[in-house]
């Protein structure tokens, strides 16, 4: 057979042999692609090894909480998980057992009243902060006692409480008298 019968005319490949390479080359670049993405993280949620042993949710990163000095200067940001629903608000950050810096869960509840929260099966030492409905501080319990059964009062009508690792507050200025922003997929609360 010669070099013009084997592979038509002129010792060009033929055109099977061409799409056929092609296509491989397109597999091969999609199997990459699905292998990158989907090895990703969603974004919405992280899942720490510790927790996994806890049992804990994975962190959901449902909006920004900004914290503002009563003079209108941002302070801080925090990345919330928000907790609108009641067994999302009785459960809490029970069970986690770690929080990154700037992480914190965010309570939001229908009506302003006074408010009082606990550390039972809350591994974490909590600030916890208490906000009315026109977004002011109105109490901060600082480096709370995990484990512990003591209720810990808002002393005001609050609307919102945030929690934050121990130790956050003083480490970021925070206290009574400061201003909380928070925005969830961009719109704000």
């Amino acid at each position: 057979m010669t070099n013009k019968a084997r592979h038509g005319t002129r010792g060009k490949p033929k055109l099977s042999f061409v799409v056929g390479g092609g296509a491989a080359l397109a597999a091969i670049v999609l199997i990459l692609l699905f292998t990158v993405f989907s090895s990703r993280e969603k974004p919405s949620e992280t899942l720490r090894p510790d927790d996994r042993r806890s049992g804990a949710p994975p962190f959901r990163k449902d909006g920004i909480v900004q914290i503002l000095s009563p003079d209108g200067v941002l302070l801080t940001t925090v990345t919330a998980e928000f907790a609108e629903r009641e067994e999302e608000r009785v459960r809490g950050l029970m069970g986690r057992m770690q929080m990154a810096e700037n992480e914190g869960m965010f309570f939001i509840f229908e009506e302003e009243e006074p408010r009082a929260f606990w550390m039972v099966n809350t591994q974490l030492p909590l600030d916890i902060i208490f906000i009315d409905g026109k977004g002011i501080i109105v109490k901060i319990h600082t480096r709370t006692t995990p484990f512990s059964s003591q209720s810990l009062e808002s002393g005001k009508p609050a609307r919102y409480v945030l929690e934050v690792n121990g130790g956050f507050c003083e480490r970021h200025g925070v206290q009574e008298g400061c201003r909380v922003v928070s925005t969830r997929n961009g719109r704000f609360q």
